[in-house]
């Protein structure tokens, strides 16, 4: 793989192309060809929550094996949970930087370019020894939210980038999605207030994702192969993992489990289950009912 190419507007796919300020070039280390893929920004905070991990990997496990390429800004936190989970399925994933390609920002996070370019890419506006100063995150968001026909925002203080490329999203007429957080939670307070001001859906499941952007949606089964549905149509039990399947079972609809008894039937950990959980209430297998969960 070549080291890095550069292209220009008339290489931009036409969403980029159009916005009000448009980058003057890309540098591009991978495959210039994802920026014209059906694409998704997942963003949020630095320091999420337990929740806030589980939810950015369910999410972007979801939308990579739906063949949605991911977006984000290789940021620590969120966003590359997002950017990590698409590697894991093999799927594309781009990355917007607030840097030059050869000076990676974080560097902790410079082993993972290779992995990207290989199936999606890394792409910049800065030169390449730029270094990463304050100003061109938020620059770059503008690049995140015009790649990308929806933005998913998990965990997000009020002052964030995460909150910036929402409303850089909204005022390009993008869907928006947010996470609901904990009321008292800091880093949620941003993505809560754009569900309060109506700027963003409240995420209950990723299939709305799709649904709203009216894409097909294909879920994995244990055979490996796909089935199809649509809105109108009965959702499918998805493929579940040997502690899903024996959390699911354990459930009813008639009486709700607490965590502390379905770890008795179970013999798994409380941690374990809670995982497991917050997977299946996505997937619109489970619910809450009172102390417990109960199938839906």
């Amino acid at each position: 793989m070549e080291k890095y190419k550069c292209i220009y507007p008339s290489e931009f796919p036409a969403a980029l192309k159009h916005i009000s300020d448009p980058p003057k070039k890309l540098y591009v280390k991978g495959n210039p060809e994802v920026l014209n893929n059906i694409s998704v920004a997942v963003v949020g905070t630095r320091r999420p929550s337990l929740y806030g991990r589980m939810q950015a990997e369910i999410i972007s496990d979801f939308l990579s094996k739906n063949n949605v390429t991911i977006v984000s800004g290789l940021a620590k936190g969120i966003d590359i949970l997002a950017h990590l989970q698409a590697i894991k399925n093999n799927t594309p994933t781009i990355a917007v930087l607030g840097s030059g390609l050869e000076n990676i920002y974080p560097q902790t996070h410079k082993r993972y370019i290779d992995e990207i370019a290989k199936n999606g890419a890394v792409i910049t506006e800065y030169e390449p020894l730029e270094p990463p100063i304050n100003f061109h995150f938020p620059e770059r968001n503008r690049i995140i939210a015009a790649l990308s026909e929806a933005t998913v925002v998990i965990e997000a203080p009020e002052q964030s980038g995460a909150i910036i490329t929402a409303h850089l999203a909204v005022k390009m007429g993008k869907e928006v999605f947010a996470v609901p957080s904990d009321v008292d939670r800091h880093t949620g307070k941003g993505s809560n207030k754009l569900l309060r001001d109506g700027e963003a859906h409240p995420l209950l499941s990723p299939h709305e994702i799709l649904e709203s952007l009216n894409i097909q949606i294909q879920m994995p089964f244990g055979d490996g192969g796909t089935q199809l549905f649509g809105s109108g149509q009965q959702q499918l039990l998805p493929h579940l993992t040997d502690k899903e399947t024996r959390i699911y079972r354990t459930l009813s609809r008639k009486s709700a489990k607490t965590i502390d008894e379905i770890s008795a039937s179970t013999s798994l950990s409380a941690q374990e289950i809670m995982i497991s959980i917050s997977f299946m209430e996505m997937q619109n297998l489970i619910e809450r009912y009172g102390a417990g969960f109960i199938k839906k």
